[in-house]
């Protein structure tokens, strides 16, 4: 049985919407007791395109009800991005991912693309540095093992340096993902009996 669903990401669109709009959102329509590790994922088609434009969330499991919290993070508050502005939306995808099957790796290699999200932490000149990759994100690039490492090194703030490599505390993890485009959430809340503040 599928844990993410369709109303979880009608929600994320809800959530957005409505505060750019400055309404209170639809409750949500789906179990929130349930708890999991939450990513949402904004993404915008230009120029043929589809590019990142905002990704955050949780990496310990936590209640549902957060969605609408890491929806908005991930709309106005991803630092690498400028916040979504409402005339973006007609363009935009959205994807929820929950997270669970956290496992620690034997080592930087033990892990398999396409199938485990990583978490990465290590000690560098005196720093603490981490960072995670979405179990979908070295197959969109392209990228085997060792240069997902390597980007992700860099992710944390660190350059990269072939030394950090054997003190690597790798964390494994895997996905449940469902993605929605807003044509699509359009006809989800239309077959509900609703309409995008939007129209």
């Amino acid at each position: 049985m599928s844990v993410v669903t369709d109303s979880m990401i009608v929600h994320c669109f809800d959530t957005i919407i409505s505060d750019l709009k400055h309404v209170d959102p639809p409750k949500p329509e789906y179990d929130t007791s349930q708890q999991y590790g939450i990513f949402v994922t904004w993404k915008i088609h230009k120029r043929g395109e589809l590019q990142l434009r905002g990704c955050i969330g949780c990496l310990v499991p936590i209640p549902l009800t957060e969605i609408e919290h890491y929806a908005r993070e991930s709309a106005f508050n991803d630092f690498r991005f400028d916040p979504i502005k409402e005339k973006e939306i007609p363009s935009l995808q959205c994807s929820v991912s929950l997270l669970h099957s956290f496992e620690d790796a034997k080592d930087y290699k033990d892990w398999e693309v396409g199938k485990h999200g990583i978490r990465i932490t290590f000690y560098h000149g005196g720093r603490a540095y981490r960072a995670t990759y979405l179990p979908e994100v070295a197959p969109e690039q392209g990228w085997d093992r060792e240069t997902t490492i390597r980007h992700l090194i860099e992710k944390a703030g660190c350059s990269y340096d072939a030394s950090i490599l054997p003190s690597i505390q790798l964390q494994r993890y895997q996905t449940e993902k469902r993605t929605m485009q807003y044509e699509e959430y359009v006809s989800y809340i239309q077959s509900k009996g609703r309409h995008s503040l939007l129209e």
